[in-house]
């Protein structure tokens, strides 16, 4: 992030982690803390997938740094694709949660690197 915004500091402290929170299969960012269930219901415990970590650091820095231009970042799906991008940028993989699964370890929770079609239906 400080190679994007060097002169951005309102992520420069400790940020709250959370983990086994009562609940399975998802991970989220509150404001405050980035919160990962707890292993269960098939899914690993997203606190040691490191990828949807950087994903969920990732809306802490959303958050703020549009916080910090005077605005709120609200859309929800680009809010996702950005969280997406902070974390595909450290990785350097076009493929984000593998290890989600606590069985098949090629199950995954999005990949860039294959097209897709999108129909727009009004």
């Amino acid at each position: 992030m400080k190679t994007k915004f060097p002169s951005f500091t309102d992520m420069d402290n400790a940020l709250i982690t959370n983990v086994d929170v009562a609940g399975t299969c998802n991970a989220f960012y509150n404001g405050v803390s980035i919160n990962f269930y707890a292993l269960g219901g098939g899914c690993n415990s997203l606190a040691q997938v490191g990828d949807v970590v950087y994903h969920e650091y990732g809306h802490g820095i959303n958050d703020k740094f549009y916080q910090s231009q005077g605005a709120s970042f609200d859309n929800g799906a680009m809010g996702e694709g950005y969280a997406d991008i902070w974390a595909l940028g450290i990785t350097q993989s076009p493929i984000l949660g593998i290890g989600f699964d606590d069985t098949d370890p090629t199950v995954l929770v999005r990949r860039y690197d294959i097209k897709k079609k999108y129909i727009l239906r009004i």
